[in-house]
């Protein structure tokens, strides 16, 4: 396995390591989750944006378009404690010179807290590093991601600098850190381009810092503030660093393309070349996202095509093992543990290679350490509602440009979903709730007396009509629903998931199963992957 043994880390690298681990265990605990909060209920509603805490009494910087004064908010920290904040001055104010989006909340009766100190961005350089650390709107989670980026223009406009950290809906309000750990910037806004990241400048918080600690909605600048007590001490700027890494192209060598077919239309995904001894013999074995692996599944490799077999899939994880016929190079040997290594020991915002073939290495950061993720993007989107009418499913609720809207009609009786008989409605909620997009349903059914069968493939739910959901490759059909896995913000296309993971010195960390959002794609572990291995050949 020569790409494993080939890797040149770069001292620059190493450095920028040791910087970027420095600064997120100093200010992890600093970011928080804020959620309004209804008095009355003593409940949060399910809308969430982040903040970051800058003062031991618990002064939040956060954005103007998530927050306004005098609202009640819940805020929860990455340990689980949880307070109530008030909002205070907000300034939502745009012209043809200004685009201002700043606001300030604060936790009542509050000391010693976990905080962040802000820093300067009136000298911010080009290239210069950054970790954002907040909470996207696409995971149900308590804990922030952690995302690595470059500043990219730091004069933008008045109001906003850009960087190519990463965010999406839910991190608005979420801290932009340099590598000393110091508050540089707040996240506003995105274009479509997933490194057009626009950051609210720290200093315009100092700036107006007196103001915004009122409780109120700006419509015009107030006086500016003198605050040489909120200026931080002086750190010395740690280097911005550069991730100049070189990295022979054959390290791409175990990530292959699998192509099969479906409706006899072809499909392109990505897989991991794999080998592992089973009962005493060396098996080759290709590994890939199951939902995106049709029929005849086959690799073009070395300019031949070599035919797959298809051994096991495993439905809730989402892999698929495909058998070759004989050993190709560069295979991942699983069963040399010197090579292989747990995502479990690294600390989130550790670098992570990942190849995809044909393609570029790209470096990024672990964001989060071991999650489930509960299934709710990737269910499939039927369409219709259904209620009891003298003893029978009956359709009472059909939504226009879904499958039910194009097979189905108001008041049909369903009598079966893939032949699982549908006897109540909590059946017929409990059978679908089974299915994700792509897969094929067959109902049966009763309409005028005539009983008729339809078949209708799911699709995906509709994207959020959101610039941050219109990202290039898009979200992966099945993107969640999974179990201890992990996140990092590598830009993986859907098309490109299953290829292999690595850290900088080689060791193989898992497949990348999903493209889950703008900010994050979803890693399976090594560990779940030759468990999954071993128990498919003990069934087989």
């Amino acid at each position: 396995m020569t790409c494993l043994t080939s890797f040149a880390q770069s001292e620059k690298l190493q450095d920028l390591q040791v910087n970027i681990n420095n600064a997120v265990k100093r200010v992890f605990n600093s970011s928080v989750q804020i959620m309004a909060y209804d008095s009355t209920k003593q409940t949060p509603p399910r809308g969430m944006f982040s903040g970051v805490v800058v003062s031991p009494d618990g002064f939040i910087i956060t954005v103007a378009h998530a927050s306004k004064p005098g609202q009640l908010y819940q805020v929860t920290y990455p340990d689980g404690k949880q307070f109530l904040a008030k909002g205070l001055g907000r300034m939502s104010i745009k012209n043809d010179t200004l685009s201002l989006d700043l606001a300030v909340i604060k936790i009542s009766n509050a000391s010693s807290l976990p905080f962040a100190e802000m820093g300067n961005s009136a000298n911010l350089k080009q290239g210069q590093s950054c970790i954002g650390i907040s909470y996207p709107g696409s995971f149900f989670k308590k804990v922030p991601n952690v995302r690595y980026g470059k500043l990219t223009d730091v004069h933008y406009a008045a109001g906003y600098f850009v960087s190519t950290c990463k965010m999406e809906p839910g991190d608005s309000g979420g801290p932009l850190f340099d590598l000393n750990g110091m508050v540089i910037g707040i996240h506003s806004w995105v274009e479509v381009g997933e490194d057009r990241n626009f950051e609210v400048p720290v200093d315009l918080y100092k700036k107006y810092w007196t103001a915004l600690c009122k409780p109120e909605d700006y419509k015009s600048l107030p006086p500016a503030s003198s605050l040489a007590s909120l200026d931080p001490p002086r750190h010395s700027l740690l280097p911005a660093g550069a991730e100049a890494i070189s990295l022979p192209r054959s390290c791409q060598d175990a990530s292959v393309k699998v192509i099969s077919y479906r409706n006899g239309m072809s499909n392109s995904i990505g897989g991991s070349l794999l080998t592992m001894k089973i009962q005493g013999r060396k098996r080759h074995f290709v590994v890939s996202k199951s939902s995106m692996v049709f029929n005849n599944p086959y690799l073009e490799y070395g300019g031949r095509k070599v035919d797959l077999h298809i051994v096991k899939r495993d439905r809730k994880a989402d892999l698929a093992l495909l058998e070759l016929p004989a050993a190709l190079k560069n295979e991942i040997d699983l069963d040399n543990a010197s090579r292989l290594a747990s995502l479990s020991d690294v600390p989130v915002g550790t670098f992570l290679i990942s190849c995809v073939q044909n393609e570029p290495m790209q470096l990024a950061v672990l964001s989060s350490t071991a999650l489930d993720m509960p299934l709710r993007y990737s269910g499939g989107n039927f369409g219709a509602n259904a209620t009891f009418i003298n003893q029978k499913v009956t359709l009472t609720d059909i939504r226009p440009g879904t499958p039910a809207a194009r097979y189905l009609k108001l008041k049909d009786h369903i009598q079966s979903i893939n032949g699982v008989p549908i006897l109540k409605p909590i059946d017929y909620g409990r059978e679908l709730r089974n299915y994700y997009a792509g897969d094929s349903l067959t109902i049966t059914l009763v309409r005028d007396s005539l009983e008729r069968t339809e078949k209708m493939l799911l699709p995906p739910y509709p994207p959020a009509n959101h610039v941050a959901s219109r990202f290039e490759g898009g979200r992966s059909m099945r993107s969640d629903g999974f179990e201890g896995v992990y996140v990092q913000d590598a830009t993986i296309a859907a098309s490109n998931c299953g290829g292999p993971v690595f850290s900088t010195s080689g060791l193989f960390y898992g497949l990348n199963i999903a493209r889950h959002s703008r900010t994050a794609t979803v890693i399976t572990p090594v560990e779940t992957i030759k468990e999954f291995i071993a128990r498919a050949i003990e069934a087989h």
